[in-house]
């Protein structure tokens, strides 16, 4: 439930806020608490797909 929930997150993250450029400094930071509880054990699929959006994000 937590990595769909934060897959759905940064998907809708990525829809919904402007493009910026490249600022000095971020205007957003997320941090990822108990991360190990979404990727231990975590389909090589849904891994890639969370590094595939957050790579989208940062682009």
């Amino acid at each position: 439930m937590y990595g769909a929930f934060l897959l759905w997150f940064m998907a809708e993250l990525f829809e919904t806020l402007p493009e910026v450029g490249d600022p000095e400094k971020p205007k957003f930071v997320l941090f990822f608490d108990e991360a190990h509880l979404l990727f231990d054990g975590a389909p090589k699929v849904f891994v890639d797909k969370i590094e595939q959006v957050v790579r989208l994000i940062r682009s």
